[in-house]
């Protein structure tokens, strides 16, 4: 009997995912999924769970990815469990076309108690960094740790280190809104990156010593010697790698194929000409003309990749840019991440609200 219930709940597991059209080279990590989960009491359970992402705005592509990851979403109470935590995030204000995006990349929060684990922490992460409420999904998505585990206790010991050492709150708050994953860390490997930073000589008053830090938790050795080495290929000098890392620390966080390097016969003209141009940017313009200049020339070097079908929309990365140009923070156009295929070109009435603010104009 307890053999047939399980080949029951297969199949019915099978019909549901072939009910959602994925594509015949999705089938087969699809059915890998239906044998995790034994559906004992209610064969037809998997219909709810995959109905409710439906209904709510979810993708079948997005659905699949839910799935995979969390195959046992499948045996809850789509209606009892995932429900409510659907509507509290509603409550919040995020619209269901960020939280599908949002859940479909980081779903974990799904399997979390919402009383218990994700009300609070996220009452928790909104007062202590003093953030909007779609600032706390955005940092979620990249580090399911703020709604999923105890945030409080993991990132206490590494906020405190950044105020004995001097970082203004306002900074830190900022940057754990942002990056949150940087503040994760081992607290002792945190210690040793934080005393490496004030070695190069940031100053800790400036936003440029956690953009410094960001880098040192984010590269181990080996990459950071790659990349020193791509930057020596345009006859940088030690001296030229210096200036350009103090002025913008975040260009060690490009891809080695991304920091303006020939990838065509064609352009490498171009680009070595650009080399030139690039070292001056570093040396002489202020660190805002250089965070524009350096935002120019990484659209140039990766705009062909952008303009293809499906890839980030190059027109919401420019709004994007240019509202951190213009003072904007994170917001619901002011997007912190970008998945394919998705465009945020338009203003909304807060960003909108936020730049005539920002210059008198109200």
């Amino acid at each position: 009997m307890l053999q047939m219930e399980q080949v029951r709940s297969q199949k019915a597991t099978r019909r549901c995912v072939e009910n959602h059209k994925l594509s015949e080279g999705r089938r087969g990590s699809a059915l890998s999924v239906s044998k995790k989960v034994q559906l004992k009491n209610n064969p037809t359970q998997p219909d709810s769970v995959l109905n409710l992402f439906k209904n709510h705005g979810f993708s079948h592509t997005q659905i699949r990815k839910i799935v995979e990851r969390m195959p046992k979403l499948l045996l809850c109470n789509a209606e009892k469990t995932l429900l409510p935590k659907f509507q509290f995030f509603y409550s919040k204000g995020i619209p269901s076309s960020d939280l599908s995006v949002v859940l479909s990349s980081n779903p974990k929060v799904l399997h979390c108690n919402i009383d218990n684990c994700i009300i609070p922490n996220f009452n928790y992460f909104k007062d202590f960094t003093h953030c909007d409420d779609s600032e706390v999904i955005l940092a979620y998505k990249g580090c399911s740790a703020i709604l999923a585990e105890n945030f409080q206790s993991i990132v206490a010991p590494n906020v405190a280190l950044l105020r004995e050492h001097g970082v203004p709150d306002s900074h830190i708050m900022t940057e754990l809104v942002r990056h949150p994953r940087n503040f994760i860390l081992n607290h002792d490997k945190f210690r040793r990156s934080v005393e490496e930073v004030e070695k190069l000589g940031f100053n800790p008053l400036k936003s440029h010593f956690l953009e410094a830090l960001q880098v040192l938790v984010q590269i181990s050795k080996s990459t950071w010697e790659r990349k020193l080495n791509v930057f020596k290929e345009w006859g940088w000098s030690d001296e030229d790698f210096v200036i350009a890392f103090e002025k913008y620390p975040r260009c060690m966080m490009l891809s080695e194929d991304k920091i303006i390097k020939p990838r065509k016969e064609d352009n490498s003209k171009v680009f070595s000409a650009s080399s030139s141009v690039i070292q001056r940017f570093y040396q002489e313009t202020t660190n805002t003309e250089w965070e524009v200049a350096c935002c120019t020339m990484m659209l140039m070097n990766i705009g062909a990749l952008i303009l293809v079908p499906n890839e980030i929309d190059l027109e919401s990365v420019t709004v994007h840019e240019i509202g951190h140009l213009l003072g904007l923070q994170h917001s619901l156009v002011m997007y912190a991440y970008f998945d394919s295929g998705i465009t945020k070109r338009k203003l909304s009435r807060d960003d909108v609200h936020g730049i005539r603010a920002l210059y008198g104009l109200l």
